[in-house]
Order: structure tokens, then sequence, then C-alpha cells
């Protein structure tokens, strides 16, 4: 099977799965308490029921006297949500926001449209119930430096460790019986559970040889090396947000959920937020409503529409703002800061291996996967990352060409001349890049998609570090694993580089410029510090708070999934507490 196959292929399965939503599979699992007349005011009212939002509200609704709405754009998650294998099907779906960023100044010449996909989830959970299930921490250096930049020790690592563990339900013997245990919990609502099949070890002693050590868990102070990857996954089903917090809640009478509903303006009166205006789809209809907010607005929409709605509702730019003719209510830099890790592909094809090492179920992950943490410099600070997946080009075919973007012949160079020989396709990523991006509004309107500016490689030192970490990277060919297996480098056809000597740096500049892929890990947009304060509430403006991955002032060296969980735990903690000393 070549690459425009493959393509097909997905989408005729994701058009079968559209025609199945309309049975709304998951729905039983999930509240259903949309009643829109008898409460047309709420204490909280939050924006956004993704990865953040599900948490904050489910965790403010424990307090029974307390009334809660959440709103979400989306509807419930597809049954393709909840099942592992089947995670690759939810991109350019109805339960994906479908935005696309602004081509760059290195527009990849790889991929097939200088616009690129921005996945980001349309769901009860958002994008916790459509990403690719990686779980990780972050470095407790991230969290120090957050408490620096905040000047708040509340966002120091051994402050924020405990919600982490308050919120895990962690299932492995081997890294509970480890050292690691301690920055784990077992009793949380996300279950967590660690890729422990065989055909792993052999990768991982591979990096062995090569000086990069074999760790139990690289969720932990200790966390440069190679392991297992961990995956929100318990009991062969996804655990998003939604299912993780909202399941449990699903009954409580004071938990009011939206869905397919949008929060087109936060309604703000002398510098407080008092409510939201609201477009809900009823049957083939829309329907507007102005909500109250006795207590607060939160909003959790996530690191684009975040920063959306705060512009569409007065905050913002003083001068973006006046161009769309939009009244200034708070001059905030608010859109500033976009973050994201910036990775490139690597493949290597194991000539020698030719035995399909297992049949996928339903319930797996649908490859074998390892993490790579590695600093260059021997601290125990890393610089770049991994994810490594090992397949048979059929199944990693759906990585590099739906996943990842990459065109057809780009993909077919790398995978699908190799058709019955295992493979791994690497994803190599900086953790502490310079680049900045934006978010920006197309128009004062709400239908319109914000314009967004990723800003790859904008600063010289990320490519010249990236060239850093793709040569270490691929030094592990020489290990005697790969070495036995008959290792080697897959390349595209790159007919800008292939002048070039492939020893050089200057080769792999032009291809990594031409293979680099977003992660997604998208963040910063309303920053702490500039945009909130350290309890993350709004400068210049009451009784509005942000709460998800855009208050995030510096990307944490990791995927976004736990630290944005634990943001949305302290969150609701915080709500709690500056409630308890308020008189609303």
């Amino acid at each position: 099977m070549d690459a425009a196959a493959t393509r097909c292929t997905i989408s005729a399965v994701q058009k079968a799965f559209n025609v199945i939503s309309i049975l709304h599979l998951t729905s039983y699992a999930l509240p259903d308490n949309d009643n829109d007349n008898d409460f047309p005011k709420f204490d909280f009212v939050v924006v956004g029921g993704g990865t953040a939002g599900s948490v904050v509200s489910a965790r403010l609704a424990e307090d029974k006297k307390t009334q809660v709405l959440l709103i979400e754009a989306g509807g419930d998650p597809p049954v393709e949500s909840s099942v592992p294998k089947l995670m690759l099907y939810l991109k350019n779906t109805t339960s994906d926001w479908n935005y696309t960023t602004e081509p760059g100044p290195y527009s990849s010449s790889c991929v097939k449209s200088v616009a690129r996909p921005f996945v980001q989830g349309k769901i009860l959970g958002g994008t916790s119930g459509a990403n690719y299930l990686h779980y990780a921490q972050g470095h407790y250096r991230d969290y120090n430096t957050w408490a620096k930049i905040t000047n708040d020790e509340t966002w120091r690592w051994e402050n924020v460790l405990p919600y982490f563990i308050k919120a895990e339900k962690f299932d492995d013997v081997s890294v509970l019986c480890s050292q690691a245990a301690q920055y784990h919990g077992t009793e949380g609502p996300v279950g967590l559970m660690r890729d422990n099949r065989p055909i792993i070890q052999n990768y991982l002693e591979a990096f062995q040889d090569m000086q990069k050590p074999i760790k139990d868990d690289l969720n932990a102070v200790d966390s440069v090396g190679y392991a297992r990857d961990v995956y929100n996954i318990q009991d062969g089903h996804r655990q998003s947000s939604a299912f993780s917090f909202l399941s449990p809640a699903r009954h409580r009478s004071n938990l009011f959920v939206w869905k397919n509903a949008l929060v087109t303006k936060i309604v703000i009166e002398d510098k407080t937020a008092v409510g939201v205006e609201v477009v809900k789809n009823i049957g083939d209809t829309e329907k507007t409503y102005s909500i109250r907010a006795i207590k607060e607005v939160i909003v959790s929409a996530g690191a684009i529409n975040t920063p959306k709605l705060l512009m569409l509702s007065g905050i913002g730019p003083k001068e973006h703002l006046r161009s769309h003719g939009i009244p200034l209510i708070a001059n905030l830099p608010v859109g500033k800061n976009l973050q994201d890790h910036t990775a490139a592909i690597v493949v290597f094809n194991m000539t020698k291996l030719h035995e399909n090492p297992q049949i996928f179920s339903f319930s797996d992950y649908p490859a074998f996967v390892f993490r790579g943490s590695v600093s260059l410099n021997k601290s125990d600070y890393p610089d770049y990352s991994t994810w490594n997946y090992i397949n048979f080009p059929n199944a990693l075919l759906k990585y590099c060409s739906v996943s990842y973007d990459f065109q057809n012949s780009v993909c077919d160079d790398m995978l699908a001349t190799s058709v019955n020989t295992q493979m791994l396709f690497s994803v190599v990523f900086g953790l502490h890049p310079r680049s900045r991006g934006k978010v920006l509004l197309r128009s004062p309107f709400y239908q319109d998609s914000p314009m967004i500016f990723t800003a790859a490689y904008l600063e010289k030192e990320d490519i010249d570090n990236q060239v850093k970490y793709v040569k270490d990277f691929i030094r592990v060919i020489n290990s005697a694993y790969f070495q036995s297996v008959g290792a080697e480098l897959k390349y595209p056809s790159l007919p800008k580089c292939n002048c070039k000597h492939k020893e050089d740096e200057e080769f792999w500049r032009c291809y990594i410029l031409c293979m680099t892929t977003p992660q997604h890990h998208y963040c910063g947009t309303s920053a702490m510090g500039s945009v909130v304060d350290g309890r993350l509430r709004v400068m210049g403006v009451d009784r509005l708070r942000v709460v998800d991955a855009s208050i995030i002032p510096i990307i944490p060296s990791s995927g976004l999934l736990g630290p944005v969980i634990t943001i949305a735990e302290k969150a609701a903690d915080f709500i709690k507490s500056d409630g308890d000393c308020l008189n609303f």
C-alpha cells in the first residue's frame, strides 16, 4: 500500500464513523443536563469543555451548593475517540476545529500545503480526546521557572507535584516499585499505563549502547534517558478529561453542560466579567443566550480560541483591537508568545527484520512506542526529546501521510518501498524553542477563524540546535543492535538537499526544514506574568480567569496533557479558596 491509498482508506473509514456518530454511542457516560430555562444565571460559567474545562467544572461542582455551567462548542466524543487503535482517524473531522496555520518563513516543500492543519479537539474533553495519548509531566525546572516569572512560589515543582499525584491513576508495577513511584498517583481519575510490550527492549538497549541510559520512567526528577512510553489508557479505553472527570460527575444536579454551544463574547461591565453571550445549535436552528455569572467566568477554550475570545471581548493588544473596531477594555499582550515544539522526522528501516511482531487489538496503541529525553551537556535538564514508533510500513504510512501531513511522494520514498520489514519512525524535537508565534483576529466576527502564526525556526538558534539534536540521535545506527538488524536511514527525494553531502550540517539543515512538523503542544498566548497573574486571574478585569494551556509562560519539557490537567486541578483550588475569601 502506498501513501495515496492509505489516505483514501482513512477517508473511507472516517465517513463510516461519521454515520455511526448519529448513534451517540458515548453519550451514556457523559453529563446530559443541558436545561436552558431554569437557570438564567450560574455561580460559575466555564467556557470550553476541553482538557482543562472538563476538570475545573467537575471539581467546582463538587460543592453541591454551587451551580456550574460548562459550555462546549463541540458534542460528545465519537466512539473512535475512546478506542486507542482508532486515534489516527480523528484528524480533519467534526471532532477537530480544522484550523490551519498561516505560511511561515520556512514553509516546508515536503508537506501537502503551506497552510498546515492545526489539530485541536472540538468535543467534550477537547484535545485530550483527540491527541495521540502520550502522557508526561515535564521537568521540575519548568515549573520553577514559572514560579520565578509569576513571583509565585505555589508554581514551584514541589507545590505542583501534589496535583499530578491527585489526578493520576498510574498502573504499572515496574514504575510503582521504583524510585519514580513518589512522583505518581494511584487513586486519581486519570488512568495511565506504560507500554510494556517486549519488542521495545531491544531498541532501549541500542540507545543504552550509545550512553543513553534506560529509565523506568521519564516522569521524574531524573528524567534524562530512554524509557517506555506512558499513555492515558486504562482497560483498553482512552482516559480523556471528559471520561475521567465529567463521567463520574454526570449525575450531579448542579453541573450543567451545554454542548454544540459557542461563546461569542464575554460580557464585561465596569471592568468586571458578569456573563457570556452564547450561540447554541438546537436542531437546524441557532438560538442566542445571555448567561450571567454570579461569581466568575472561567475561560478554558485553549491556546487558540481563548485569545480569540478575549480579543473579541475587548481584552488584547490596543492597536490590534483598534484595527478591527473593537472597544478596548484591557490592553494586554493576548495572542502573543505562542509556543510549540517543532520536530523533524527520521526513519530507520530494519532490513533484516521481516517478522510482524504482533497483531494489534483495538485496545492497543497502534505502534510500539518508546520515548527519549536527552541532554547534550550531561546536565539533568534535557535539550531534546523523541517519540519513537515501531511498526511495519503500512501502519507507519498513516503517521507520515495523515498525522504529519507530508506529501505522498515523501512518505512513499521512506516507507512504501520496504513492504515487510520492521521500521522505526522517530519524531525528534527541541524542548526549549526560542521562536515565538502569535494569534491574531482575522476579523471582528466570531464566525471567522483566527490567524495562527507558529513562527517555527524563526530564531536561527532553533534550527542550529535541531541539527545538533538530529545528528546526535541518528548515531544510534552504529549500535550493536541496529547493526545486527541491518538498520539504514531512509531519505525522501529532496532535490534541494541532494546536492549536499549527507555528513554535512548543511544537508541536515536542508533536510530538517523540509521534514519539519509541529507537535501541536501549543501554549503561551494568555501567559502568566503578562496576561494573567499567578492565580490565573486576567489582569485589569475582575471575576475573569483563564484556565488552559494558554496561561503557560514557557513551554514545558514534554507534551501538554499532564501539565494542563494539573493546571486545571490547581486552578480549581485557587477558585475555591478565593471564593471562601470573597463576598460575592
